[in-house]
């Protein structure tokens, strides 16, 4: 890369998608408008699925602890029992209450809170 600009040089590929949106800003596209483009869609997809990883976070919590705590090399129901998770979401919760301007904060912590009272996490251990 020492030579970049001097003899050497870099391409970019990309789908017909993302061509399309960087080109959106600017017909004429440098490595600096390929570069804003992966900046923006990092920061997009890590906001998207900030739940999810908060989510499986827990989760893993869950199941590490049920296996920590197991007893006795046997006793596989019980383990099954304490890391099964209900599959199902509250449609009303989702989409049928307002919305409401948050920070990002307040809604992890309220999601925790909700997830905590819930039977998918009775008895695991938050870090």
């Amino acid at each position: 890369m020492r030579l970049l600009g001097h003899g050497q040089g870099v391409k970019f590929y990309a789908s017909h998608e993302v061509d399309t949106q960087i080109k959106s800003k600017s017909e004429k596209i440098s490595s600096q408008h390929v570069l804003e483009w992966v900046f923006e869609n990092t920061k997009n997809v890590t906001r998207d699925g900030f739940m999810q990883f908060c989510i499986q976070g827990l989760s893993y919590h869950k199941r590490k602890d049920a296996w920590d705590n197991l007893t006795n090399d046997d006793d596989t129901q019980t383990l099954g029992e304490k890391c099964t998770e209900v599959d199902s979401s509250d449609l009303n919760r989702l989409y049928g209450s307002p919305r409401a301007l948050e920070n990002v904060p307040t809604i992890v912590q309220n999601q925790i809170d909700e997830l905590v009272r819930s039977d998918r996490f009775m008895n695991a251990t938050l870090l």
